[in-house]
């Protein structure tokens, strides 16, 4: 089966869509209006895929497939359906953000290693205090071993991996991701160390907020927060995925300048803000600390609208100095060669359809709550 339809939009580079949306973040109270502003990728998502029809797909039986083998006998749930509901946030997020897979093998893989990533992260916040060994151990078990792909190393024990079953599972499942991407990939053990090395350090920020619990009220400024969220929000190691499997990056002078870097870094901050207020229902019912929206109403005493106002408001700001550094970078490298400058604009265009197709995938699926209540809308 072909991946998600992807439609060319005849917006330039530099359209515009606005996202509208009142915002109910309690029963009781009055929803709070928003509007966030991004940019236009050249090919759009359409059309938008459906959540009634997803267990249909053969996307959903592989990816439930690669999850029953590796989790499905392992107690480590109370939840009824959990794992065929994380399956759906798995598949349902490929088909949003990984619209435009060039191949139907490539848009498994990424939903099978984003639906163990979302375990990973449930694992680690609940199941892992049932383990001998504590979360930091693990979590740096799991980044050595995403290194490496070895699991006999020194920080691994025999004890460890004969008693540790659910870490074994982990550990096994991503093994059988990298092995499908060795597939997939051209050169992929050459290339791949951007990937890893973002992965990691997402886990790393895992390790930051336990030992910092959350960071939130450990006297931490929002700016530093806001670095932290910036990591922990995760598009920093799905956006090198996406550029892994089709082949995004451009040359090293390039890809490795300050601009562009900054660039890269100022959209992965500006999803981070918007996960967080779109997901600041979820967040409130949760008692979940890790937002920038949480960060306000809990450490600064803010009311939830004021504190969703002022996120909206810090969005606005980096949305403009996004679209002034994309201008700059684009200025600057544009002499620099037909082929590499190419790749330059394909590069840019990756990060925003991911952008663009993360922010309706939340806007859309009931996992954060809105209900599907909001509007789009093209603008130059």
């Amino acid at each position: 089966m072909a991946p998600q339809k992807a439609e060319q939009n005849s917006t330039p580079n530099f359209g515009m869509t606005r996202i509208t949306c009142p915002l109910h973040y309690d029963s009781s109270s009055a929803p709070i209006p928003i509007q966030l502003d991004l940019v236009t990728p050249s090919v759009v998502l359409d059309p938008i895929p459906q959540t009634e029809t997803i267990r249909e797909s053969p996307l959903f039986r592989d990816v439930a497939a690669f999850i029953g083998r590796h989790f499905a006998s392992l107690k480590i749930v109370k939840e009824t359906n959990y794992f065929d509901k994380m399956v759906v946030n798995g598949v349902l997020g490929a088909q949003f953000v990984y619209y435009f897979a060039s191949s139907y093998e490539k848009q498994v893989y990424f939903a099978m290693l984003h639906t163990w990533w979302w375990l990973l992260d449930d694992w680690i916040d609940i199941c892992a205090l049932k383990s001998p060994m504590g979360k930091m151990k693990i979590i740096d078990i799991i980044g050595k071993f995403i290194e490496t792909g070895k699991e006999n190393q020194e920080s691994i024990h025999v004890k460890e991996r004969i008693y540790d079953p659910l870490l074994r599972s982990v550990l096994k499942a991503y093994a059988e991701c990298d092995a499908m991407a060795d597939r997939i990939v051209p050169d992929y053990p050459k290339v791949k160390h951007r990937f890893t090395k973002e992965l990691k350090l997402y886990l790393q920020s895992g390790a930051w907020a336990l030992m910092d619990s959350n960071l939130v009220g450990s006297g931490y400024s929002f700016e530093t927060f806001l670095h932290w969220r910036k990591v922990s929000g995760g598009a920093d190691a799905s956006n090198e995925l996406l550029m892994l499997l089709e082949n995004g990056n451009p040359p090293n002078y390039i890809v490795d300048h300050l601009m562009v870097k900054t660039l890269f870094n100022t959209s992965s901050t500006l999803f981070a803000l918007r996960n967080d207020i779109v997901g600041v229902k979820r967040d409130l019912a949760r008692n979940d600390t890790g937002g920038t929206v949480m960060y306000k109403i809990l450490v600064e005493g803010k009311s939830a609208p004021v504190a969703v106002q002022e996120i909206v408001s810090l969005h606005e700001k980096l949305t403009r100095d996004y679209v002034q550094l994309r201008k700059a970078v684009l200025t600057m490298f544009k002499n620099y060669g037909e082929k590499d400058f190419n790749k330059l604009l394909n590069y840019i265009e990756l990060l925003e359809r991911y952008e663009y197709g993360a922010t309706v995938f939340w806007f859309t699926t009931p996992r954060y709550q809105i209900d599907g209540k909001f509007e789009l809308e093209h603008f130059k």
